[in-house]
Formats: structure tokens, sequence, C-alpha cells
């Protein structure tokens, strides 16, 4: 089998198949590495093209939207009236400040990703749940110069934070990526697997559960190029698709890779012997 070829194949290839059903479940597990390799690079064509200017656009909005703040060791300080919105054009109201509340529950956080107070940030998390952080806990790191510890929260706050972390934020997400990629795909070709079965019920000489294991992985292709399509131009992804479509390409090319791939020396032998009888 030719590893770096084996997408291609994989799409329309039915002697590809009868290959695969005849190798070892290793090459299953290679080949889903391998084609986690490839949605991870195209992952990350579509991080610098898309993903970090969509970061550095939002970083802009935010620098301009965000109130001037002060943190002391008794809490934050705003140089503004309280309450404060963030309202992006696009994801609508993200965060409120108000210096003037001291808790909040879910009805406030209704529309808001995030609540600041003077003493504590609450982040939203889901439909039902409220993460709250102490800013009274926070030691200062400030420089000299700075009365009490006071640190200035501001827009070159944000940049300097963001230039920092951007780099582990770009490593850490391709990382992420390839192991979340490798774990769902494998997870896939398990449960395809037993769709599989069923179709191995029609299939004569029957396979092994390894082969259609094996048969599962490649069979996944034609999914995962329509998925990371989907990814890569945003128009495709308004396409209704999700589990049914991979359920229904994917249950095609187990077909394919299964039951037309059946021995034809069985195939005659079998015709033979019915008709003898």
């Amino acid at each position: 089998m030719n590893l770096f070829l084996a997408p291609l194949y994989s799409l329309f290839s039915l002697g590809f198949y009868r290959g695969i059903i005849r190798s070892r479940l290793r090459s299953g597990f290679l080949y889903l590495v391998y084609l986690s390799v490839i949605a991870t690079l195209l992952m990350s064509v579509w991080l610098v093209r898309r993903g970090i200017p969509q970061m550095n656009s939002f970083l802009e909005w935010a620098k301009s939207q965000m109130p001037t703040l002060t943190w002391t060791p008794e809490g934050l300080v705003m140089n503004a009236a309280s309450p404060q919105t963030m309202v992006h054009p696009e994801l609508g109201p993200l965060v409120i400040f108000d210096m003037n509340r001291t808790d909040v529950d879910l009805g406030t956080m209704q529309n808001v990703v995030m609540f600041v107070t003077s003493k504590k940030i609450f982040v939203r998390q889901g439909l039902n749940q409220i993460k709250a952080y102490d800013l009274t806990r926070i030691s200062a790191k400030g420089g000299q110069g700075e009365a009490a510890g006071a640190v200035p929260i501001n827009g070159e706050t944000l940049q300097k934070f963001y230039d920092s972390v951007r780099p582990w934020f770009v490593v850490l997400g391709i990382l992420f990526f390839f192991i979340f990629f490798l774990v769902w795909k494998f997870l896939a070709a398990l449960l395809y697997s037993w769709v599989g079965l069923l179709i191995n019920f029609l299939r004569r000489p029957r396979l092994n559960y390894s082969a259609i294991l094996n048969v599962s992985f490649f069979a996944l292709t034609a999914v995962t190029l329509i998925q990371l399509l989907q990814l890569l131009f945003p128009f495709l992804g308004r396409l209704p698709f999700g589990f049914a479509g991979s359920l229904f390409v994917t249950g095609i090319y187990l077909f394919l890779a299964i039951k037309k791939t059946e021995d034809k020396d069985f195939q005659d032998s079998s015709l033979s012997s019915s008709e003898s009888v």
C-alpha cells in the first residue's frame, strides 16, 4: 500500500480496498495518523490565512472598546461611569463592566460572556454555570513608580498580553487539533465499523472484524474531505451535512469496500454448486 497516495485511491478504487482487506490492521492506524497530519496542515493554513487575522481584528476592536481600568490590591477602579458594555458589531454584547455590583447571577449574564465588577470577574460557562475569579487575590506585578501596586489595564496591556500568548496559542492549538482529530476519527471508525458488520452479512465470504475496522479507517476519507472543505471555505460550511450526511457517504463507501470486493472465485464456485443441484 502506498500510504502517500492512499487518500486518493480510497476515494475511487475497489482494487485498493481489496488490498486493504488483506492488509494488517496496523496499516489502518498508520493511515489515520497520516490523515490527521494532512488535516492538521490544512488547519494550520486556515489558521494563518483566516484564524489569526480574525484574532487580530478582534483585538483591535477590544482595544478600542475597553474602558481604562486600574488594578489595586482592593480591586478594580474604572475611569468611566458604570456600567459600560462592550458590544461587538457581529457578536453583540460580550462584556459588562460595573464597579457598583458585588455579585451577578445567570439572569444578569444571559446575553453576555463576561461580567466584571471591582472585586470579581464572572465568566459564563455553558447555559447554567458561572465561574467567578477573585481579583483581590491577584498579586501586583507592576514596575517601579506605581502607587501602592496599582497596575493600569488598557488597550496597550491587552496588546502585550496578546503578543505574549499568541505563539503558544498557535502551537498548542495545532497540537490540540491533531490529537482531537486523531481521537475523533478513531472513534468514528469504531462507530462505522458496526455499520460495516451489518454489510458484512451480505458478503461471501465474510470478513473478520479486524478487516472491517481496517476498511472503516479508509472509508472515512470522503467525509473527512468534505468536512475540511467546509472548514476552509465558509460558504460550504453553510450547506447541511452533519451526522446524517456523514453516515450516508461513509455507508456507501463501506458497502462498496465490503460487498463489492467479494472473491469472484468464491462467487463462481457458489454459482456452479447451485447449478449442479
